[in-house]
């Protein structure tokens, strides 16, 4: 039982830095982190929706 604690808090964190560093590099308007949302006609959100990925994140 304490494997299998480990192992998902383990992939817990892991999916935790991934998504706030996926929200750092929106935040940041980093070209080609922002091209999907110049799709949707977001660009120019991309600071906001970067900072509220990064703080959902961190709540969670």
């Amino acid at each position: 039982m304490k494997t299998h604690k480990i192992i998902a808090t383990s992939l817990t964190v892991l999916v935790g830095i991934v998504v706030i560093a996926n929200g750092l590099m929106k935040a940041i308007y980093l070209p080609w982190s922002v091209a999907g949302l110049v799709k949707f006609n977001l660009p120019n959100s991309a600071t906001v929706l970067g900072l509220m990925e990064m703080s959902f994140t961190i709540l969670f």
